[in-house]
């Protein structure tokens, strides 16, 4: 019958370890012989028994060989009787090479194929000796010389598996040996690995694990349960944390930057292998390492001496990998606080008094006195107050003076200052102050709102019918306007005196006026006079009204006056 079908080798197997190539031949150990066939029979199953499968048997110092003689039942395992040379199975039979098992392993064969060394010819036979006389016997002829050996041979042997490739040495006729490679048999069962990547080629609506339609499966030098493993293990990057409670004043130069940070692991099965912090400086290219952990939570407390004024944040990047290459990265910036500038508190004060009508920054003209006095606070506590600058500009025209300056020491949080007195020439219209605060970095300033002086309108009732400078002067201040007050404006008569002046700076002159009371008007003379002094006796033009009534009011009556503008 045609033989079955299975795995033809041309060479022998050399097992690395002390284990017999078939696993199912045992060895199986028992007390007893009887123990030992139990155990062979519990071990290989019926299924895959076959008439005159051999298995081993150990018991005691006893070794034993049993084959399933007449079946495959258990009755069927019974004692192989072997030659006393060791007798043998044939485990494979080829052209020029027969592998054989025996209780003494396994040996290569050579068949006729293979030529063994020819015997060399046989001697000639010497010539047959003279007859000699009779009574003495010749001398035996000599040996012919013997015939020279033949060659070797040609063979093969030490058949080995290394790393899942079949190599067996071959034996030339010349004696010189040569390993021949027959090829990749890789192992099997548990032990089987791919010698090749895999490319998935199943339906687009289909998958394995993680892999789709297309892509290839890194399946090389792993077995089927690692290939399994990792098609259903998807590499996913892991979760991190990073943050800090530091933070940095503007132009702090001491830096200690404090980092937390953890990770989550979200790939199954994996674990952390490398983690670190990195860092640099806003707008820097490039990243510099600082410290390494794989430790979670961590902290790292990141000490640097920084340059003055430097506005530049802190960049801080946490990488983490894990065993089956997910990573992930995560960043944060501390960021030096802004620069503030220092404030200041700027106050003037009028050192004459003022009328209800005025204020420090509307004033008689002539009324120039001013007393200031400022508080200057730091708001960058990195950042020294230097010095302070107290400066006007008259008529807002020209360049600002300095009228007061001092420098500040000891680097205080704030400064105060008060009583600074300055008398502008008193015949101007206008001053600005300012105060000029310098600190370490840059400064600021602080300026007042113009302070303006004006003639005023004088107007109101008079004993005198003389009309001098002292005399409009002397007029109630409670009628006492600024041109830029109402228009019209009144007078409160009184009833003391019938006599009533208005005085107009400039070139302003009366264009109507009435006794609104009782809703009369009335007329006023223009006077002679032109000049009435300033608060500070310097003399301005002026249009000075009269009106002289026959007799007092009996009660105060209100008389309107409209001017123009």
């Amino acid at each position: 019958m045609a033989g079955f079908t299975g795995v033809q080798l041309f060479f022998g197997i050399k097992p690395v370890n002390p284990v017999p190539v078939d696993t199912w031949s045992g060895p199986y150990v028992g007390a007893t012989i009887g123990a030992a066939i139990t155990v062979a029979n519990s071990n290989v199953p019926e299924a895959i028994r076959f008439r005159t499968m051999t298995v081993r048997l150990l018991v005691g110092s006893e070794s034993k060989l049993y084959w399933y003689y007449g079946g495959t039942a258990d009755s069927d395992l019974v004692e192989l009787t072997t030659s006393g040379s060791g007798g043998g199975s044939t485990l494979f039979g080829g052209t020029g090479i027969t592998l054989i098992q025996s209780s003494a392993g396994i040996t290569i064969g050579l068949d006729g194929s293979v030529a063994a060394g020819n015997t060399g010819p046989t001697g000639a036979t010497g010539a047959t000796g003279a007859t000699g006389a009779t009574g003495a016997t010749g001398a035996t002829g000599a040996t012919g010389a013997t015939g020279s050996t033949g060659p070797t041979g040609a063979g093969y042997t030490g058949a080995e598996i290394r790393d899942n490739y079949l190599y067996i040495t071959k034996i030339s006729s010349d004696g010189s040996t040569e390993e021949i490679n027959l090829g990749y048999i890789g192992p099997t069962g548990s032990s089987f690995v791919f010698d090749s990547d895999l490319t998935a080629a199943f339906g687009v609506t289909k998958s394995f694990g993680k892999y789709l339609r297309g892509d290839t499966i890194p399946a090389f030098g792993k077995t089927a349960v690692d290939v399994i493993k990792m098609a259903l293990a998807e590499v996913l990057a892991p979760s991190l944390s990073l943050s800090s409670p530091s933070s940095i004043a503007f132009n702090q130069t001491t830096i200690g930057n404090t980092l937390n940070f953890s990770y989550v692991i979200n790939t199954n099965g994996a674990t952390a292998s490398s983690g670190y912090i990195e860092y640099k400086r806003t707008n820097d290219l490039g990243w510099t390492f600082i410290y390494g952990s794989i430790t979670s939570p961590d902290s790292y407390h990141h000490t640097f001496t920084d340059t003055q004024f430097n506005t530049l944040g802190f960049d801080y990047r946490y990488t983490l990998i894990d065993s089956q290459g997910g990573s992930a990265n995560t960043t944060i910036s501390i960021v030096p606080a802004a620069y503030v500038a220092p404030t200041i508190t700027f106050t003037p004060t009028s050192t004459s008094s003022l009328e209800s009508y005025e204020t420090v920054y509307l004033r008689e003209k002539g009324k120039v006195n001013t007393s200031f006095a400022a508080t200057i606070t730091r708001q960058s506590p990195n950042v020294a107050l230097t010095n302070w600058d107290i400066q006007y500009q008259e008529n807002s025209t020209g360049s600002f003076t300095s009228i007061f300056s001092s420098s500040i020491s000891g680097n205080p949080g704030s400064t105060s200052f008060s009583g600074k007195n300055h008398t502008p020439t008193n015949t101007i219209n206008s001053a600005i102050y300012r105060i000029s605060v310098t600190d370490a970095y840059r400064g600021n300033t602080a300026t007042l709102s113009a302070m303006s002086y004006q003639n005023v309108i004088f107007a109101g009732p008079t004993a005198t019918g003389t009309i001098t400078s002292a005399t409009v002067r002397s007029l109630p201040t409670g009628n006492r306007i600024f041109l830029s007050g109402a228009n019209p404006f009144d007078i409160n008569t009184g009833t003391a005196y019938r006599k009533f002046i208005v005085a107009l700076p400039g070139s302003r002159t009366i264009t109507s006026a009435s006794n609104f009371t009782i809703d009369e008007d009335l007329t006023f003379t223009l006077d002679g006079l032109t000049l009435v002094n300033d608060f500070a006796g310097n003399t301005a033009q002026y249009n000075v009204y009269f009106l002289e009534n026959a007799i007092t009011y009996s009660s105060n009556n209100i008389l309107r006056i409209t001017r123009s503008t």
